[in-house]
């Protein structure tokens, strides 16, 4: 290569960028690759942000729903605990009916001492009042 092709190749390279005092038409079409870069720009910011915008309504939605299952489960375990509660305490009346049922018999008593005078069951358990006791109920 010569001296005078490598000037040629550096002058058609300086000549090819576009520079600020280039012609009118060159301004013109820089000027309009700048605003479609510009236009293209702004319609993807536009959709990013659109999308961002879903995506933060969606997040908050998701939340919401969150929130709602977590009231709904306690509401239900307060149901639940409610109605243990309520069963644990029929059983208690049936445990305690069912004692009370079976207390008379407990309370007489197996005296066969007693069972071969022939008096009544109702009497047997029965105490007399003491003498104080039916003194002091008739105070004169």
């Amino acid at each position: 290569m010569s001296a005078t092709d490598s000037a040629s190749v550096k002058y058609e390279a300086i000549s090819k960028t576009p520079s600020q005092s280039g012609t009118p038409k060159s301004r013109l079409t820089l000027k309009c690759s700048l605003q479609d870069t510009f236009a293209e720009g702004s319609a993807k910011e536009s959709q990013i942000l659109k999308c961002l915008g879903t995506q933060k309504h969606e997040r908050a939605i998701g939340e919401l729903e969150l929130k709602r299952r977590k009231l709904e489960n306690k509401a239900m375990e307060r149901q639940h605990q409610h109605e243990q509660h309520k069963f644990h305490m029929m059983q208690m009346q049936m445990m305690m009916s069912q004692n009370q049922q079976a207390m008379p018999r407990l309370m007489l008593p197996q005296d066969p001492l007693l069972e071969g005078l022939g008096f009544m069951p109702e009497l047997n358990g029965a105490t007399l009042p003491s003498e104080t006791s039916s003194l002091t109920s008739f105070a004169i």
